[in-house]
């Protein structure tokens, strides 16, 4: 085996594994931020179903939520598909909140690539 090949490979792979811990590391710091928001944060696919919510998501909409249009909790007659915009990115954030004690029913954030209505 060529010495440099193996010093190159040896030395990639050293970057690859600091990188990977640098990842996991920020990953879980953004998580823990997250999950100390009081506001509502809900992350949705392509189809507006909802993938991931912070702990107040999950206490507001109860834990049964991931997997759900984000339209079945709609209340009445509401144009939010209308005014939220596409994101350019593959995946994108939903963003509901509640004022106060009551939940509001107007929402704001961006669908992923353009899979608004």
């Amino acid at each position: 085996m060529d010495v440099s090949f193996a010093m190159e490979f040896a030395e990639k792979e050293t970057l690859r594994r600091r990188s990977d811990e640098q990842l996991r590391e920020l990953a879980a710091r953004h998580e823990a931020i997250l999950s100390e928001v009081p506001d509502i944060i809900m992350e949705v696919d392509a189809n507006k179903a909802y993938t991931w919510a912070n702990p107040a998501g999950l206490e507001f909409f109860g834990p049964d939520v991931i997997g759900k249009e984000a339209a079945y909790y709609f209340e009445g007659e509401q144009d939010t598909y209308a005014r939220v915009q596409p994101c350019s990115t593959a995946r994108a954030t939903f963003f509901a909140w509640r004022a106060g004690s009551g939940a509001r029913t107007d929402s704001a954030g961006c669908w992923p690539g353009g899979a608004g209505p």
